[in-house]
């Protein structure tokens, strides 16, 4: 198999480092936000944050500072979300290309492979050729040899 050896890795490239290496610092904040809040840690804190704002809103003999029906409870749940929202939806596109990169990288193998493989069939095809040769030439000298030794020598 001679010719186009590549070096298997020459052409193949890690797309998730090449893709995180080139992130602003608003992308990196994006991602981070996005893989905190799509977490249980998350849902837990912000739940407990919750139970306790209102318990401690609703319990006679403490301060309220945000009576039922809890308007600035709303108000800041209302802001995360706006905001929560397209943050995470930038990460997804983000990750969106990044797989689409991914996709084509794949490709890029695939045909590498194929084009190997095409190069196996064809030196296993010409070995496979060479070896039936060599296999007719043995069986014919075989035959030959066997008839000289079956020849009967010549008596002087």
């Amino acid at each position: 198999m001679e010719g186009r050896h590549l070096d298997p890795h020459s052409d193949i490239r890690n797309v998730h480092e090449d893709y995180h290496e080139s992130r602003s610092f608003g992308q990196r904040a994006a991602d981070a936000i996005s893989a905190s809040v799509g977490a249980w840690k998350f849902i837990l804190i912000q739940s407990t944050i919750l139970v306790l704002w209102i318990a401690s809103n609703s319990i006679q003999g403490l301060p309220h500072w945000d009576v039922e029906p809890y308007i600035l409870l709303n108000l800041m749940l209302s802001f995360q979300a706006a905001y929560t929202g397209p943050i995470v939806m930038m990460s997804q596109n983000r990750q969106s290309v990044i797989d689409r990169m991914k996709a084509a990288e794949d490709h890029k193998i695939i045909v590498h492979i194929a084009s190997e493989l095409d190069e196996l069939r064809e030196y296993t095809g010409t070995t496979m050729a060479e070896v039936s040769q060599l296999r007719q030439m043995l069986d014919a000298s075989t035959v030959t040899h066997k008839e000289c030794s079956c020849q009967a020598p010549s008596e002087s």
